[in-house]
């Protein structure tokens, strides 16, 4: 058990003299607000096939077991590349991380809207899935 002496100060009082500065940096708002829309967009895009997979079954004429690999792509890839986005964290700036991610997921997207068929929609979900895959660690 810690005496007063020996007690650690606390962190939540400045120093006599000094004054506390909790207010953000400017810009540092607009980063927030971005990386909150961006993981917003992220998780919606994940949670939107599911609704909209009888849909894509009955136009594109499909089993559903084939239709379910649109989802199962997309969460093999995740299971695969969020381990190792450790990696890549490490080794360039979160930067250049969060905007090849946000590449990633917006040709991804452009190309899963545009899908004449079954197989474009699966590439585009996962090239998705590799720029989200990013998105969820950061």
């Amino acid at each position: 058990m810690a005496t007063p002496d020996t007690a650690a100060p606390d962190v939540a009082t400045p120093a006599p003299g000094t004054q506390r500065n909790d207010r953000l940096a400017p810009g540092d708002g607009l980063i927030i607000g971005l990386l909150m829309v961006s993981a917003f967009v992220v998780l919606l895009n994940e949670m939107m096939l599911g609704v909209a997979l009888p849909t894509l079954i009955a136009d594109f004429g499909i089993t559903p077991s084939t239709g379910q690999w649109v989802t199962t792509g997309y969460l093999l890839t995740l299971a695969v590349l969020i381990p190792a986005t450790g990696f890549i964290m490490r080794r360039y700036h979160l930067r250049t991380i969060f905007l090849g991610a946000l590449a990633l997921f917006t040709v991804g997207t452009a190309i899963a809207a545009l899908a004449p068929g079954i197989e474009i929609l699966l590439t585009g979900r996962i090239i998705q899935a590799a720029g989200t895959a990013v998105f969820v660690p950061c």
